[in-house]
């Protein structure tokens, strides 16, 4: 009776993000320069939404790596033998890779406590999914996977919120 409440995610949309602002400029810049060929013999309006267009084909494009490294995640948390028999799907060798590597440092999935986990907070309204429980060197961690390039301080305010979690 006291829901629904708002992801922590949906939560943290409201911070200003300058560097996601630049990003979508500069994607709609390196499509126009870049892939000229393809859109130059469009009608004007056509050529102008296919630009337009392209920071989110490239968000969703990488959202797909995204999905598929939680999905590896999530399978190494439940998996008793290890990292070794993740399976390695088309175009995200490099992200899986990785993975594996930071789990092989970190004791592999042995490791792992929790996994791909819902968390509840009710006192302060929000919910979430966390990705990883993990026993790193003695010490208890809650790590969420990224597959970006960079690390944003709204990282820390996604993790804070998943550790205040009631349920």
């Amino acid at each position: 009776g006291k829901g629904p409440v708002p992801s922590v995610t949906t939560i943290l949309r409201v911070l200003d993000k300058p560097a996601l602002s630049y990003w979508y400029k500069r994607q709609v810049a390196q499509a126009a320069v870049l892939r000229h060929d393809e859109w130059m013999d469009m009608q004007p309006e056509i050529a102008m939404n296919w630009l337009v267009g392209m920071p989110d084909a490239t968000r969703d494009n990488a959202a797909s790596i995204g999905t598929a490294i939680h999905a590896v995640v999530d399978a190494a948390g439940r998996s008793p033998d290890g990292a070794g028999a993740f399976p390695m799907a088309e175009g995200y060798q490099e992200a899986f890779a990785a993975f594996q590597a930071f789990l092989g440092v970190c004791g592999g999935s042995q490791a792992i406590v929790s996994s791909e986990k819902a968390i509840l907070n009710l006192s302060e309204g929000f919910a979430g999914t966390f990705d990883l429980l993990m026993v790193i060197k003695d010490e208890l961690w809650l790590l969420d996977v990224k597959s970006g390039k960079a690390v944003y301080p709204d990282y820390a305010l996604q993790l804070a919120a998943y550790g205040m979690a009631e349920h």
